[in-house]
């Protein structure tokens, strides 16, 4: 019986496709996706593409096996996603130094998708009324009015 096929998603996917014409192994690819996929299956999905797939000069600069994964995970601490935020941008001076548009541009889309992550994970600040300029001077105001009212009645 045939084994069922693993379905990756068209992210991780055209992710493979990337490193795959970058002339990058299945291990680095799977280390470098995360998110539990093996090896094994990026060998085989990348024998499902050969062909497909135009080779390209091997991108020196996204070899690195620490790269944040294609899919962040909506649980991962702000910590984490700010080392990889630093990591990317480290990547991106590397790739604008060995004028490597390809990886610089899949660097700049990834940091964007990293700082959107941050931005949502981000918890809104609750608003501090006693701050609010404007509730100062109706505050101020309103303690003149109640003063004004007092003496009125004081002096009838």
């Amino acid at each position: 019986m045939a084994r069922k096929r693993t379905e990756l998603g068209p992210a991780v996917e055209a992710e493979i496709a990337v490193r795959m014409a970058r002339g990058q192994s299945a291990d680095t690819i799977a280390k470098a996706i995360g998110g539990g996929v093996s090896a094994r299956t990026i060998q085989r999905r990348m024998g499902e593409l050969k062909g497909k797939v135009p080779s390209l000069a091997p991108s020196r600069v996204l070899e690195d096996a620490d790269a944040p994964p294609v899919e962040l995970p909506s649980d991962l601490d702000l910590a984490t996603v700010d080392g990889y935020i630093r990591d990317v941008e480290q990547d991106i001076k590397k790739a604008r130094a060995a004028s490597d548009h390809s990886a610089t541009s899949s660097l700049f889309a990834r940091l964007v998708a990293l700082l959107e992550h941050k931005r949502k994970a981000t918890p809104v600040p609750k608003p501090d009324p006693n701050e609010d300029p404007d509730m100062r001077a109706l505050a101020a105001q309103t303690i003149e009015r109640l003063h004004k009212i007092a003496r009125d009645i004081i002096e009838k």
